[in-house]
């Protein structure tokens, strides 16, 4: 009966991984060198001694850092010899020959029966030791010098993976705080901070990469892309006033699975004082960028609900991409606001959109901040 060597391969490095000591294990490894260079010598494998003496030498790579040698050296060493053998197909076994290849056999019986044998996992080939699969940071908009030394940023990458182009499929990114911040409720109540973390994520297959869609972080979000490319950045946006940023510790994670979030992921436009066009001041805002991959307008929310009831409209007018309206919808405060809209779809073909103000008193301003959540088509 013949061996596969692949099973040969994951036979001495199984025996490696079970070695007390740094010798032991380099002991096991030089037996697996010195196996595949009698392969590599035996007549029936002349069709693949280039291979088999590879694989040899990296047991003889392996062996000579047995010291330093950790579990993750041997099965990235299992990984590149099913990688060097895949094409073989039904070469990839040998005869019995010389060497005790029965012995051998039952072992690898026996390790087949064994609860680690029965381990099998979808995740990619890439996702090795070099693979930044997930991490925290801790997030602020504009950190001082002082806190940067701290390492507090802005914005940074906190997942990143880069796989072959036949490891393509569903992965699914979780993004959102590690830790609360422990804030007394009176403070909640008073306190002009503002966190708005989100988080840029980048992903696609081959030749194709998206550009980054942003995400609100909010108190977590969970969305699934498809591609052989992700990267994950979190940061915060501005607040409305400056340096009333908190600190927040932001994370996220990859995951080779598809494991799509019932609720609907969101990324927020701001509309502020700050927002008002000076040539039409208190009536007209600013053209604000829809989010990418933007279908469906939730219910906003703005300052307005705390006026008297007037029975104004908020107007959210939508652009396209040469800023010619295309149509909006008119929010009702006071009274008819039970008659909104929403869920409102967004126009196919709309890249920008502007809030104005009819009837509302007091002042428009008052009406301000306004918050557009865009739910994103992942």
């Amino acid at each position: 009966m013949g061996v596969n060597v692949k099973q040969l391969a994951n036979y001495f490095i199984g025996e490696a991984r079970k070695a007390s000591t740094s010798l032991g294990r380099a002991h096991i490894l030089r037996e697996g060198a010195a196996a595949f260079a009698q392969l590599s010598g035996d007549p029936r494998n002349v069709h693949a001694a280039k291979k088999l003496t590879a694989v040899g030498l990296e047991f003889v790579g392996a062996a000579s850092k047995a010291q330093q040698a950790t579990i993750t050296d041997f099965e990235d060493l299992l990984r590149t010899t099913a990688d060097a053998w895949e094409d073989l197909g039904q070469d990839a076994a040998f005869g019995q020959g010389d060497m005790n290849v029965a012995a051998v056999a039952r072992d690898l019986a026996q390790a087949d029966s064994s609860d680690e044998a029965k381990i099998v996992s979808i995740a990619p080939q890439s996702f090795n030791k070099d693979a930044t699969l997930g991490r925290s940071v801790l997030v602020k908009y504009a950190p001082t010098k002082e806190e940067q030394a701290q390492g507090i940023v802005q914005s940074q990458t906190v997942a990143f993976w880069q796989g072959s182009k036949r490891e393509a499929q569903a992965m699914t990114v979780d993004v959102g705080p590690t830790l609360f911040p422990t804030v007394p409720i009176p403070e909640i109540i008073t306190s002009p901070i503002q966190g708005r973390a989100f988080a840029s994520v980048e992903y696609g297959s081959d030749g194709n990469r998206t550009s980054a869609i942003e995400i609100d972080v909010g108190l977590g979000r969970r969305v699934t892309v498809v591609g052989n490319y992700i990267s994950v950045i979190v940061g915060m946006d501005p607040p409305p006033i400056f340096n009333s940023s908190p600190t927040l510790t932001i994370g996220a994670s990859i995951g080779a699975f598809a494991a799509p979030s019932q609720a609907p992921v969101t990324r927020t436009v701001y509309f502020s004082t700050s927002d008002i066009d000076p040539r039409a001041p208190g009536v007209i805002t600013i053209l604000k960028q829809i989010p990418p991959r933007s279908v469906q307008l939730l219910r906003p929310t703005s300052n307005a609900e705390d006026l008297p009831p007037s029975g104004g409209f908020i107007i959210i007018s939508f652009l396209d991409i040469g800023g010619n309206g295309i149509g909006g919808l008119r929010y009702a405060i006071g009274a008819g606001a039970a008659l909104n809209p929403f869920p409102f779809v967004v126009p196919y073909s709309a890249f920008f959109c502007l809030v104005r103000f009819d009837g509302v008193t007091p002042a428009p301003t008052q009406a301000l901040p306004i918050y557009l959540p865009f739910q994103l088509s992942l």
